[in-house]
């Protein structure tokens, strides 16, 4: 079980001084855009998002010496040639962005203004174009941790994922009015974190987001959030952050004069409400309830989610 996000430095070149070194300033220029680095067992990638919506990834395998260029099949048929090597170009980025930008059928992954729109601003607020005094830095996001093989992931993300989701299941047991009716084909939980920040002092915040149309993914975001820190909590992650943030600042994708500072062991978890309606019964309402609910009947998941800070789209306190 791991969490290492860092390119080689042979992909870290082709993005600083290689045949890609116009993308992170493309980016940048692009108030709609967003950008991701990292890698898995096995690829390593760089990613254009467009919110929540990936319009464009280069990527080879981790042993391979091919670039390859992809992403989601509606948006290879706006611009096939974008997704070839020689083709991969800002003047063929800019056309897909545009046409994308132009056409209602992607609202919902950007101009809705919902979840994505405000992963984008943050990340880049906090992150791409964060100033050096920033109060912290978002340094990743959309996070998968990393697991040897399937056997560890069963005994580790597995059984923990089956015990959160058993409790989410009695909890709308007692009360199918209030929380919905109980199914045992429950959404993922744990899966994938929307990002993750480091502040001043070294802490490291695990940050989920929520729009405030969505009341139940606000209120139920407790078992989402709580087993996020539960699986960080298992994983010495110090120096991978540390490497990640360094090679980004390096790439012009963190700025490269914020202090690094000493990293603590302990991760903050998180809940972002984006514009979040003060009369709305979903928070703090019905959120302290699950999380009562919780207390009183999964000591071991409480500990999880008792802490969790939760806050506006501008990172103010939110009072519970």
């Amino acid at each position: 079980m791991y969490y290492n996000r860092t390119i080689s430095n042979n992909f870290a070149n082709e993005l600083k001084y290689g045949q890609f070194k116009w993308l992170i300033p493309y980016v940048k220029e692009h108030d709609d855009l967003d950008i991701l680095t990292g890698k898995n067992d096995s690829i390593e990638f760089c990613s254009v998002y467009r919110g929540t919506s990936r319009i464009a990834r280069i990527y080879k395998s981790v042993n391979g010496y091919s670039w390859l260029i992809d992403a989601a099949n509606p948006y290879m048929k706006i611009c096939p040639e974008l997704f070839s090597v020689e083709g991969f170009n800002k003047d063929n980025l800019e056309y897909l962005r545009s046409h994308i930008a132009a056409q209602n059928q992607f609202n919902r992954y950007y101009n809705n203004h919902k979840e994505g729109y405000y992963q984008n601003l943050l990340q880049r607020k906090y992150g791409i174009l964060a100033p050096p005094t920033s109060k912290l830095l978002i340094f990743d996001k959309e996070i998968v941790i990393g697991y040897s093989n399937q056997s560890e992931k069963k005994q580790i993300y597995g059984i923990n994922q089956d015990r959160y989701q058993s409790v989410k299941i009695n909890l709308k047991a007692s009360n199918p009015k209030s929380y919905g009716q109980p199914h045992n084909n429950q959404e993922i939980l744990g899966n994938e974190l929307d990002l993750m920040a480091l502040d001043k002092e070294g802490y490291i915040h695990l940050m989920e987001i929520k729009h405030s149309s969505n009341p139940s993914g606000i209120y139920m975001s407790p078992f989402q959030i709580g087993l996020y820190k539960r699986l960080f909590d298992m994983i010495d992650i110090i120096n991978a952050v540390k490497d990640l943030i360094i090679q980004k600042q390096d790439l012009g994708l963190l700025p490269h004069d914020w202090p690094i500072p000493t990293i603590q062991k302990q991760v903050i978890p998180e809940l972002i409400i984006c514009e979040f309606k003060a009369n709305s019964q979903c928070y703090p309402s019905k959120y302290n309830e699950v999380v009562k609910y919780i207390q009183n009947n999964a000591s071991d998941i409480y500990k999880d989610v008792k802490d969790i800070v939760v806050r506006d789209e501008h990172l103010n306190h939110l009072c519970r």
